[in-house]
């Protein structure tokens, strides 16, 4: 009898350790998640700039006498056209890293749920603490700080990355819109004269 009873100890142990082991696997695929999610939005942010810019020098250029000034309004028309492709790419890739982040994350605090409770709560009371609730943390010292991100809840960092993706968005609109009517009265003029 005394051996069942330690086999199903070894089998809750071995349970909880397995449990720990998936947990710490969803926690470092969300934390390098996370960088993967910055590193691109990085790359993408400075990609639109760069061609933010290159729209800017061709608008700019436009009273300038040079060889290249007929192919002005076209290649304003081109690079907006392609700026807007890259922020529909962006947003495709945003919402790809959303799902992500969100898996690798309700799955850590699903094994917290299920297996780990009296153990560890860190990302279950991360989540309390995003929502702008109150989250108490033993300091170790006997003492206990309480945490809050009240009236900041609703401040997420992906709603800040959507909205710089619509404002690029908006821009590449803006500019297209004006480089298609400096087209038309470009092909207009030669058509006229």
């Amino acid at each position: 009898m005394a051996e069942m009873g330690s086999s199903g100890a070894d089998s809750d142990s071995d349970r909880v350790q397995k449990a720990l082991a998936g947990y710490q696997a969803a926690i470092n695929l969300w934390t390098y998640q996370g960088e993967q999610w910055w590193g691109r939005f990085n790359v993408m942010l400075f990609a639109n700039s760069i061609v933010l810019a290159a729209v800017t020098l061709v608008l700019t250029s436009r009273g300038k006498d040079t060889a290249w000034m007929p192919l002005l309004p076209g290649l304003s028309v081109a690079l907006s056209a392609g700026g807007l492709a890259l922020c529909l790419l962006w947003l495709m890739l945003i919402k790809r890293e959303i799902v992500y982040a969100d898996y690798y994350l309700w799955s850590a605090r699903e094994l917290e749920h299920k297996h780990l409770r009296d153990i560890v709560i860190t990302v279950s009371r991360g989540g309390d603490l995003a929502d702008g609730n109150c989250v108490d943390i033993a300091t170790g010292d006997g003492k206990h700080m309480t945490l809050s991100m009240a009236g900041l809840a609703h401040f997420r960092a992906r709603s800040v990355a959507v909205a710089v993706v619509y404002l690029f968005l908006g821009l590449y609109a803006i500019i297209l819109l004006l480089a298609l009517g400096a087209l038309l009265c470009t092909v207009c003029g030669c058509l006229r004269g």
